[in-house]
Protein backbone atom coordinates (compact mmCIF):
# COMPACT_ATOMS: atom_id res chain seq x y z
CA UNK A 1 0.00 0.00 0.00
CA UNK A 2 1.33 3.42 -0.90
CA UNK A 3 2.19 5.83 1.92
CA UNK A 4 -0.34 8.42 0.68
CA UNK A 5 -3.19 5.90 0.74
CA UNK A 6 -2.08 4.65 4.16
CA UNK A 7 -2.10 8.24 5.47
CA UNK A 8 -5.62 8.83 4.17
CA UNK A 9 -6.86 5.62 5.78
CA UNK A 10 -5.21 6.54 9.10
CA UNK A 11 -6.86 9.97 9.11
CA UNK A 12 -10.26 8.42 8.42
CA UNK A 13 -9.73 5.93 11.23
CA UNK A 14 -8.77 8.71 13.66
CA UNK A 15 -11.91 10.64 12.74
CA UNK A 16 -14.09 7.57 13.33
CA UNK A 17 -12.44 6.96 16.70
CA UNK A 18 -13.06 10.58 17.80
CA UNK A 19 -16.70 10.49 16.71
CA UNK A 20 -17.20 7.10 18.34
CA UNK A 21 -15.95 8.67 21.57
CA UNK A 22 -18.69 11.32 21.33
CA UNK A 23 -21.32 8.60 21.05
CA UNK A 24 -19.76 6.56 23.88
CA UNK A 25 -19.75 9.56 26.23
CA UNK A 26 -23.34 10.43 25.36
CA UNK A 27 -24.52 6.86 25.86
CA UNK A 28 -22.56 6.40 29.11
CA UNK A 29 -24.38 9.43 30.49
CA UNK A 30 -27.72 7.94 29.45
CA UNK A 31 -28.49 10.85 27.13
CA UNK A 32 -30.37 10.27 23.87
CA UNK A 33 -29.53 12.08 20.67
CA UNK A 34 -32.76 14.01 21.11
CA UNK A 35 -31.82 15.15 24.63
CA UNK A 36 -28.35 16.16 23.42
CA UNK A 37 -30.02 18.07 20.61
CA UNK A 38 -32.17 20.03 23.04
CA UNK A 39 -29.21 20.78 25.33
CA UNK A 40 -26.80 21.75 22.52
CA UNK A 41 -29.14 23.44 20.04
CA UNK A 42 -27.86 21.13 17.29
CA UNK A 43 -30.54 19.20 15.38
CA UNK A 44 -30.86 15.53 16.31
CA UNK A 45 -30.38 14.50 12.68
CA UNK A 46 -27.09 16.42 12.58
CA UNK A 47 -25.91 14.70 15.78
CA UNK A 48 -26.73 11.33 14.23
CA UNK A 49 -24.76 12.19 11.09
CA UNK A 50 -21.83 13.52 13.14
CA UNK A 51 -21.68 10.35 15.25
CA UNK A 52 -21.76 8.18 12.11
CA UNK A 53 -19.05 10.24 10.41
CA UNK A 54 -21.43 11.33 7.66
CA UNK A 55 -21.14 15.04 8.44
CA UNK A 56 -18.16 17.27 8.98
CA UNK A 57 -18.34 19.14 12.24
CA UNK A 58 -16.79 22.44 13.25
CA UNK A 59 -14.89 23.05 16.46
CA UNK A 60 -17.69 25.42 17.47
CA UNK A 61 -20.25 22.60 17.25
CA UNK A 62 -17.93 20.19 19.03
CA UNK A 63 -17.67 22.72 21.86
CA UNK A 64 -21.47 23.01 22.00
CA UNK A 65 -21.73 19.23 22.24
CA UNK A 66 -19.04 19.09 24.93
CA UNK A 67 -20.82 21.81 26.92
CA UNK A 68 -24.13 19.98 26.62
CA UNK A 69 -22.41 16.83 27.92
CA UNK A 70 -20.78 18.82 30.73
CA UNK A 71 -17.34 17.81 29.45
CA UNK A 72 -14.29 19.58 28.10
CA UNK A 73 -13.19 19.26 24.50
CA UNK A 74 -9.51 18.39 24.08
CA UNK A 75 -7.83 18.84 20.72
CA UNK A 76 -4.18 17.97 20.54
CA UNK A 77 -1.47 18.42 17.93
CA UNK A 78 1.09 15.64 17.95
CA UNK A 79 4.20 15.01 15.91
CA UNK A 80 3.63 12.70 12.96
CA UNK A 81 5.29 9.31 13.02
Amino acid sequence: MKNSKRGILQKRAQKRIALRKLREVRESMGISQYELSVKSGIPRSAISEIERGKRNVSVVKLNKLADALNTDLKIDFVKRK
